[in-house]
């Protein structure tokens, strides 16, 4: 679950309500499916986290959060299973930017999708927008007998958007807000130029 908003206006309901699906939901799961699957002598978990679990995403903080809960509860329950010995492997996958309805719904909210869709390819260094097989490929994998010894392991997919993170004390986001504003202000620009054919000279005018 995703809401896009600053931790300082975001209601404590809204933060639980996150934290309730993206990572209970986690939890719960696996407490109900691991007796289960110990049964017939084990099996695969893959729970599926985020990017923004890794980097950080300033105007959602807490999905952030959330998804940051997943990559390390993954971790723990993996250990666990390993000190149980139950043959139980569980491994998480981190998704960027991924092509699905939600994101083409996100779009449109926002403009016009051509407009639109430049701003979310250049966010991962490869030019463009994941399909949601590339996260099926990485979840048929961790859930096969290729990966037996893959095991509180994260798989990351995501067009190289994390690995141009720079690694420093400076809080990351995905993306800074003041770039989201600057693109925002871009695309109202081209299409005021493109509607209304008035040459665009004075950005303050323009502005008011």
């Amino acid at each position: 679950m995703f809401i896009a908003k600053p931790l300082m206006e975001t209601s404590t309901e809204e933060f639980r309500k996150q934290n309730a699906v993206n990572v209970d939901g986690v939890f719960f799961g696996m407490k109900a499916v691991i007796p289960e699957m110990e049964k017939p002598g084990g099996g695969a978990i893959v729970n599926i986290a985020s990017g923004a679990g890794i980097v950080g995403f300033a105007v959602a903080g807490a999905y952030s959060s959330s998804k940051r809960a997943v990559r390390l509860i993954t971790r723990a329950m993996a250990l666990e299973g390993a000190q149980r010995n139950n043959n139980i492997r569980i491994n998480s996958i981190h998704p960027g930017p991924i092509l699905t309805p939600m994101l083409e719904q996100g779009m449109d909210d926002l403009g016009r999708q051509d407009q639109i869709r430049p701003l979310f390819e250049s966010m991962a260094p490869v030019g463009y927008l994941g399909e949601p097989r590339d996260i099926a490929q990485g979840v048929l994998y961790l859930a096969s007998d290729q990966s037996k010894y893959v095991t509180g392991a994260e798989l990351v997919i995501d067009g190289g958007f994390t690995a141009q993170q720079p690694l420093s004390n400076q809080h990351l986001c995905w993306p800074r807000p003041d770039q989201l504003l600057q693109a925002i202000a871009k695309i109202i620009r081209n299409i005021y130029i493109a509607t209304l054919n008035i040459p665009f000279t004075d950005r303050a005018n323009f502005y008011g």
